[in-house]
């Protein structure tokens, strides 16, 4: 698998973690990745100067997964429509299947939430984000793994398990640990409750909780 996105996808070392999640030994299923993740950078960045379209067309990869800088879907959206077709496209001819990254909304309070493109808090943001990466999706025939919408499911009914860094923006380990079992149900379509593996930092009440909004954010079970 080939993972092209920026620092929400480098931290916590998101590819990284799926991987253990699939190969640990509840469900001993190896894959590989690759990741191509300097912070901050676009889809346009990606088409045109990272190195990412040099490495799809590598070939090899099962699965390409796009993430976009973590607003771009909606400040830029032409922009973010274009670039991630073209990325889609160069993936889809080398016989990759594509997953769109869907992200979450900044915090509360984030001084973002004083454009007015945002939406103004993060519920219109995050229905912002999941309107454009599902347009996305329609337009290139990829799957989306809806990071966001277990991000905000978690935020609602979990709220003391911290997945904001200090910053508002980027996740901690149970925030990556989060997505990664997003990515693992929507990869393998099957649940990633009671699964052990998980960092260090997470406990297993926390990792159970984690699992089970994964779970229905892609199955639509939390079981």
């Amino acid at each position: 698998m080939l993972f092209i996105g920026n620092s929400y996808t480098s931290t916590g070392d998101l590819p990284g973690l799926v991987q253990k999640l699939a190969a640990g030994p509840d469900q001993a299923q190896a894959i590989g990745v690759d990741s191509i993740t300097p912070g901050g950078v676009t889809f346009s960045d990606h088409w045109m100067s990272t190195g990412a379209v040099a490495r799809i067309d590598t070939g090899g990869f099962s699965h390409v997964v796009l993430q976009d800088q973590s607003v771009d879907p909606v400040g830029d959206p032409a922009s973010f429509q274009t670039y991630g077709m073209q990325l889609a496209a160069e993936a889809q001819q080398h016989g990759a299947q594509v997953v769109l990254y869907e992200t979450w909304a900044r915090q509360t309070g984030d001084a973002l939430y004083a454009e007015a493109w945002s939406g103004g808090d993060p519920k219109t943001l995050q229905q912002r984000l999941r309107d454009a990466y599902a347009s996305l999706a329609k337009l290139t025939g990829a799957s989306v793994a809806p990071v966001g919408d277990a991000w905000e499911t978690s935020l609602a009914t979990q709220p003391s398990i911290q997945l904001f860094q200090a910053d508002g923006s980027h996740p901690t380990e149970a925030g990556t640990y989060l997505a990664a079992c997003v990515f693992y149900a929507t990869l393998t379509g099957r649940s990633p409750v009671g699964i052990t593996t998980r960092p260090a930092s997470v406990t297993a009440v926390t990792a159970a909780a984690l699992a089970k909004i994964a779970a229905k954010a892609v199955l639509g079970t939390g079981g």
